[in-house]
């Protein structure tokens, strides 16, 4: 197939179809990225989107073995994979000693099957038609913002998509949909928020390095985050702070001065002009924005003495419940805490199920090991590692408060793309 792409692409074909081609490979790439960072439950099918990625990724792979093999760091990429391998085999041996099921973490079975030969596929496809991993991130992010825009406003196309959810067997929607589930993600309440804050925050950027243009997309993608999750806002709100302090650190005065003005301008519009109708059309979704504000208000002001406040369970030690055996506490039960186990056990801190599944050197290990895929990506950014590692730190710090974000999520995956695009 990439012989059959360079055949395509040499210089006698007219410009009118190596344009077309390099634009519809471009698409391809889009709608892979799109499948396997959200996994959205599509409308005209019930088989899971990492699959279809999955199988079209390796059917390329498979046709294209020998370039493959002489020009890319192919085999760093199986070492990759290997480890994965080694971290599903753990966790085997984790669920026969506690006799649990094998489906009580497959996450990396869609890493080793599905994400990591889709990435391959991008990262391939991205280096031989110039494209940027990072630009693709950004279209996808505003694919599923006009998405999430189109539900909020048109109470029809979220029944349709509720519906869609609801056919890939994800029952609980239907409890969450009056005031969220705008979009079409299998995390849209918690990991593709945070993966829309995350673009926001690289769009937040471009807006104070590049053009002021890019106010309009970075609106879009944190709209679309804040309606999904509340979390997100907080991440938003924190990261957003560092980036800022370090940008105004490396500014002249009246570039800090003007800046400051832009984004309080922008501010007073939304807050007067736009709020006021959001909360008209839909009143319940913001009503619940405000109640998680009024919680974040209460951790500051130091009032989280109601039990009604997420941060009431947060710092309350005493409600925090570990593995009881030394062996357990080491290596896990191979039970999850987020949705409630066969013990009665039930936590929404992703530490908390980690320790439960895997135990302390599972979370040591593999917490370690994705900081350092982290601490690789950003060796490709040298002038801005610190300010990558202290946000992408961050980031991953407060989701995993909220819940389990080291597992196969938006983040995770995009992680990963990350990493393999800059490995080959």
């Amino acid at each position: 197939m990439i012989n059959f792409y360079s055949n395509l692409t040499h210089k006698s074909l007219p410009q009118f179809f190596k344009i077309a081609i390099k634009n519809l490979t471009y698409i391809l790439i889009m709608i892979l990225s799109f499948l396997i960072v959200f996994k959205p439950p599509l409308p005209f099918t019930t088989f899971n989107p990492l699959h279809i990625s999955g199988i079209i990724s390796i059917i390329f792979l498979i046709f294209n073995i020998k370039y493959i093999l002489s020009n890319t760091n192919f085999y760093k990429v199986i070492f990759f994979s290997l480890i994965l391998v080694l971290y599903q085999t753990y966790f085997i041996i984790v669920f026969f000693v506690n006799s649990e099921s094998l489906l009580n973490n497959v996450s990396f079975i869609f890493w080793i099957f599905d994400i990591v030969p889709s990435a391959l596929f991008i990262a391939i496809m991205c280096k031989k038609y110039s494209f940027k991993i990072v630009n693709i991130f950004i279209h996808i992010s505003l694919f599923q913002a006009i998405i999430s825009l189109i539900a909020f406003f048109n109470l029809s196309f979220k029944d349709y998509l509720i519906n869609s959810y609801i056919n890939y067997g994800y029952l609980e929607v239907a409890d969450l949909s009056s005031h969220r589930i705008f979009g079409l993600a299998a995390n849209a309440t918690f990991s593709m928020p945070i993966y829309q804050s995350s673009i926001a925050l690289l769009l937040l950027y471009r807006t104070l390095k590049k053009h002021i243009f890019y106010v309009f997309p970075l609106s879009l993608v944190i709209f679309s985050a804040f309606i999904n999750s509340r979390t997100s806002l907080v991440i938003f709100i924190i990261a957003s702070s560092l980036l800022l302090l370090y940008y105004f650190l490396n500014l002249k005065l009246i570039h800090t001065i003007l800046i400051s003005f832009f984004i309080y301008f922008f501010s007073q519009i939304f807050i007067y002009y736009f709020l006021p109708l959001l909360i008209e059309i839909n009143p319940s979704t913001f009503q619940w924005i405000l109640d998680g504000l009024d919680e974040f208000n209460s951790l500051i002001n130091g009032n989280i003495s109601s039990s009604d406040y997420y941060f009431f369970y947060l710092f309350n030690f005493s409600r925090y419940s570990l593995p009881n055996t030394l062996l357990n506490f080491l290596f896990g039960r191979g039970i999850h805490t987020y949705s409630g186990n066969t013990l009665g056990i039930k936590s929404d801190l992703g530490f908390i199920n980690d320790l439960w599944l895997g135990g302390m050197f599972y979370v040591l290990s593999f917490y370690s090991f994705i900081g350092l895929l982290i601490f690789k990506i950003s060796n490709n950014f040298l002038k801005y590692r610190s300010l990558i590692l202290s946000i992408s730190f961050s980031i991953l710090f407060l989701s995993n408060i909220k819940g389990v974000i080291f597992s196969e999520n938006d983040i995770m995956n995009s992680i990963i793309i990350l990493y393999i695009y800059y490995l080959i």
